[in-house]
Parts: structure tokens; sequence; C-alpha cells
């Protein structure tokens, strides 16, 4: 400190020409001769903690900021990490290479990234407190079979938002830590192995839902055959990754090595997730959805509990991978323990006779999940290899808003289905009445949802995972148009397999898929991330139409009557939040809560035994007669 001191102390220094920086001898600034022609630069972004600049340079150079070095500033040029040097003593530098590149440096201290996610673990903490105490009651209520999906899925819900709010604080960490392009890197890893738990689940879980649901004398075998299939199908598929790796690198140029590793590590954990997964649809099956959902908590606390240190130790990707594996072992000891207490012992017997008809039922299943998932997350696999990990990093930052809201029409799925096929087995007059009610409620949900997410994406990308992420806004604002579509399509795909359509179903995934591996191929090279996003919301839309007219061949629907009224509804409220955004989000905010209600009463979106059901729900909930 003292030798630089002095140089800055001589009457020849010229701080336009000469920096004086703090490196350590392992490090290198890469500076180059002063160029002919000086740099040219522009700031092209500024907020507190943030800046974004458009740099020109004939060779390597030392950009050189005004203002005070603190430990926590982080840099990266035209994406990729960069350093940040302590400079003149109290200023900081960032080494630019030769030519044209964006920089952006960001300030995010290790202090502020552990505050920020513990206060946001605390407020999910506060919510699942007062939501555990609502929704035991309700567990204990008495009523029909609509408050019994009803207590089947929001218990699960509310311990799912809770799991996803901490998720989301988690991504928020991870992202500010890492930086888009290793998060773009770990969304491929997670992408494929996406893939491979879907050839490892093959399609069983439904089936034994479903089944045992109906005679649940059928629960040893159907549980027996679920383990050998799965747990054989798991250790297959560590071989079968390392060979899909090496044809993807050939094909799009070579892996980065934490994107192999987190990659293999991922799938290694299957095995032990395929057990906790089993024995979640046993519970599912005996209509216990709270039980899977109370240990789906612990699966959110272990996994972030030791991803947080990991993460901010530098175990990177990898090591996130690797608590992966942990934390599938402790939901598998911790299911087989809550089994044994509720529904006793686990009892698994091995049929070959029923192994093969129940396989040939799975097939269409798995197929079926298989073309799901690649219309889901194939625009990753592709976007990764044709524009790169940053855009990746981008879109998967918006796609975390999705995931989340993907628990309402998950859950709600899977509490209505046992419900479904008990009426289509026993009552079949009564399923067009519960279908409805339920398309009507996801479609109510998800076009809200919607609303709020595309008025406010960028407020909410911003504000969560900071200023070098806001591109992602622009795929989260497409995203959410997603849901209306994708709910509904999420309710009909189960409705039909009550109904034993799964071939049927499985034409229209291959079509949707088809639409969606041309239309990423074609406009992705055009239009990045941003094609990636609309490509999802066009696809559901393809897969609705098919699945509506195959439903309606089963139980009587009106397309009408279940949308119009929400839209009807929803438009007034859009339309008014818009005009406000620009004054006043809060004000915007407000305005969406009261009209959208308002608009869902006065358009009869919501019917009288809506409200009849949910005022005898919030009762419940409160402990009230």
């Amino acid at each position: 400190e003292a030798e630089g001191r002095g140089r800055l102390a001589r009457p020849d220094f010229d701080p336009g020409a000469v920096a004086v920086i703090e490196a350590g001898p392992a490090q290198s600034v890469g500076a180059g001769p002063p160029p002919g022609r000086p740099p040219t630069l522009a700031i092209s972004g500024r907020s507190p903690g943030y800046w974004a600049f458009e740099v020109e340079t004939e060779s390597p150079a030392l950009l050189v900021i005004s203002e005070a070095y603190f430990p926590g500033w982080s840099a990266t040029v035209d994406g990729r990490p960069a350093q940040v040097f302590p400079t003149n003593l109290a200023l900081k530098g960032v080494p630019v290479p030769a030519g044209g590149h964006r920089v952006e440096v960001v300030y995010r201290p290790l202090s502020f990234r552990v505050g920020l996610y513990l206060a946001g673990l605390g407020l999910a903490g506060l919510f699942l407190l007062t939501a555990v105490v609502g929704l035991w009651r309700l567990s204990r209520a008495e009523g029909g079979a609509a408050l019994g999906v009803l207590r089947n899925s929001l218990f699960p819900m509310a311990a799912q938002l809770f799991n996803r709010t901490v998720d989301l604080g988690f991504a928020v960490l991870m992202a500010r830590q890492l930086g888009p392009e290793p998060v773009g890197r770990y969304a491929f890893a997670v992408a494929v192995f996406g893939y491979f738990s879907t050839f490892a689940e093959f399609g069983l879980n439904t089936l034994l839902t479903r089944n045992v649901a109906r005679d649940r004398r059928l629960a040893p075998v159907e549980s027996g055959v679920n383990l050998a299939v799965r747990l054989g199908f798991s250790a297959a598929s560590a071989g079968l990754v390392l060979g899909l790796l090496g044809a993807y690198g050939a094909v799009f140029g070579g892996l980065t090595a934490d994107t192999f590793w987190a990659t293999v590590l991922l799938v290694l954990g299957l095995g032990p997730g395929s057990v906790a997964a089993i024995l979640s649809s046993l519970f599912y099956a005996h209509e216990r959805a709270e039980y899977p959902a109370l240990l789906s908590i612990l699966t959110t606390l272990v996994k972030v509990g030791l991803g947080v240190p990991v993460l901010l130790l530098g175990g990177g990707i990898v090591g996130l991978a690797a608590v992966s594996i942990v934390t599938n072992i402790v939901t598998a000891l911790a299911f087989l323990t809550a089994h044994r207490r509720v529904l006793g012992p686990l009892v698994a017997t091995f049929d070959p006779a029923y192994a093969r008809g129940l396989l040939g039922q799975a097939w269409p299943l798995f197929v079926n999940n298989l073309l799901n998932g690649l219309f889901f997350r194939v625009d990753v696999v592709l976007l990764k290899g044709i524009a790169g990990d940053l855009q990746t990093g981008y879109y998967n930052v918006a796609y975390k808003f999705i995931d989340g809201a993907q628990v309402i029409p998950a859950f709600f799925t899977l509490a209505a289905f046992p419900v479904v096929s008990r009426l289509a087995a026993a009552q079949p007059d009564r399923v067009g009445a519960a279908v409805g009610r339920g398309l009507r409620a996801l479609f109510i949900a998800a076009v809200g949802l919607g609303l709020f997410g595309a008025v406010f994406a960028e407020d909410l990308v911003v504000l969560l995972f900071g200023e070098e992420f806001r591109p992602a806004a622009v795929a989260l604002a497409l995203l959410v148009l997603h849901m209306p579509p994708g709910f509904l399509n999420s309710f009909l795909h189960y409705v039909l397999i009550v109904y034993n359509r799964q071939r049927a179903v499985t034409w229209c995934f291959a079509g949707a898929v088809a639409f969606n591996v041309g239309a990423n191929a074609l406009l992705i090279p055009l239009w990045g991330y941003r094609a990636a996003a609309l490509n999802t919301v066009l696809t559901e839309l393809v897969l609705l139409v098919p699945f509506w007219v195959l439903t309606a061949r089963h139980v009587r629907l009106s397309p009408l009557g279940i949308t119009a009224p929400t839209l009807a509804a929803a438009l007034p409220a859009a339309g008014a939040m818009l005009l406000a955004r620009p004054f006043s989000p809060l004000l915007a905010f407000g305005l969406g809560l009261v009209l959208y209600p308002a608009g869902l009463a006065a358009t009869g979106a919501l019917r009288r035994e809506d409200l009849s059901l949910l005022r005898a729900l919030l009762r419940t909930m409160l402990g009230r007669r």
C-alpha cells in the first residue's frame, strides 16, 4: 500500500493513462500498451450497486470506476466473470480485452445475500405456521367430495408454496452468487436430469395412485413392481447419461466440466428419489396428501440447509448437484418412517405377470410424460446449444416464477384424480360437474397469476435477481401467458387417463413436441430466449385443442362457459393496471387486487356454489362452525 501511495504522489502520475492496482502474484490484469486511438466508453445502465458500460478499445485496457472499492463487488465482461481489483488505493478497476464489450459491475456482498435469504425464509416460515393451523383444522373436518379435494390439494399446495418460496429465495441467492452463465449451465443439467427422471418413473406413479385408490389390496404388488422397475431404470440411467452428454458435446461443441459433473451427480440421485416418489404416491392413493406435503418441507429444508453453505463456500453447481443426492437419501428414509407409522410396514411383492401387464399400461404414460417434458424443457437444451449459457440463464430465471406457479395445477390435479377416478367408476353422471368445476377454478387462478405476472414482470425480476438479469423480464412477461392453457392441460391430461385414453394422449403430446422443437429450432437463432418463451405459450395452445376434443367425448363441457366469464373479468383489471403502472406500481397492484375479484363476481365466473364452498372452507380453517 505504501508503494502504491508513493506512485500516486509522483508529479508525473497520469490517472488517465496509468492505474495502480492491488493484485496477488498469481493474478493477471492483462492490460496492453496504450492504443493508437483512445478507448470509447458509454454508461448504459446505472442504479444503486450496479453499473453497465459499453467499451470499445483497440488493445487490452483497465476500466477504472470512480467509486469506492469494497469486498463484494463482482463483474462480468459479455456475461463472463471478470476480476474486480482495488485500484488507485480507493477505486475499483476491471480488465477489459481488446474489442467491443459490455461490462457489468454489481455489488453483492455475502452479508447482503445471507440476510436477504434469511429474511425470505422468515417470511416463508410465518406463512407456513399460519397455513398449518388452518389446514390442520381443515384436515379434521367432515365434508363431501368437493371439500375432500380441497383438503387434499390445499394442504399440499400450502406446503409447496412454502417450499417454492424458500426455493425462490435460494434461486435468488444462487443467481446473485454465480451470475447468468453458471445459472444457465445448471438449468441445462436439471433439464437433462428431468428426462432421465421421467425414464426411471416410466409412468408407474400415476397407475399406482389410480389402481390403489380403486383397490387398496393391490398396494403390495404395485409397490413391488414399482420398486423393481424404477430402481433398475435408475441404475441404467447412470450409464446412459454419459453417452447422451458425449453426443450432445459432439453436436454443440463440448460441455464445461462443471456442467458434465453436475448432470451426472443429479442422475445418480435417481435411486433414493424413486423410493420417495413411490411412497408419496401410496399416500396420495390413500388420500393422505398432508403427509407427502409435510415431508416435502423436510426435503426443502435439507436441500437448502446444505446448499446455502456449499454455494457460499464456492462449491458451485457441482456442489449443488452433490447436495441433491444427500437430500434424496434423507427424504426416502423419512418417507419409509412415515409409511410405517401411518399406513403400516411397507409390504412389496413382485409378480412377473402383473409387472408385464402394468408396464404395458404404463408405456403410453411414459411416452406422454417424456413428450410432455420435451416440450416443456427441450427449449433449455436447444437454447444452450444455439444461443449459449448467458441466454439460457436469463430464460431459467424467468422460468423460476413459472415453476412456482405450477404447484397449483399439480397438487389440485393429484388431489382430484382419485376422486374423479371413483366417480367415473361408480357415479359417471357426476363426473361432468366435477371436471367443470375443477377447470373453472384452475382457469381463474391461472388468469389471475398471468395478469399480475405480465404487468409486474420487470419489477419482479430486478427486485429479486438484480439488474444483470433485467433481460429476463421479457421472457417472464411472455411465459406467464402459458398458464391459462397450461393449467387446463394439466387437469385434462389426468381426466383422459381416468378414461384410459393414454394412447390418444400420446399422439397429442407427439404433435405438440414436433411443433415445439420445430418452432424453437427455427426461431431461437433469430430471437434467442424470447423465442423459447413465445413457443412455450404457443405449444400449450396447440396441445389444448385435441385435449379438449378428446375429453368432450366422455364429459360434457362448455368451453365458453368455463373461460369467457373469467376473461371478461380480467380485461378491465388489465387495462386499469397497465394505465396505472407507469405512475405507481403500488396503485396498479391495488387496482388488480380489487378489480379482478370484483369482475369474477360480476361476470358469474365465481358461481354461488363456489362461493358457498369457499365460505365453508374458510370457516373450517378459522375454527368456526
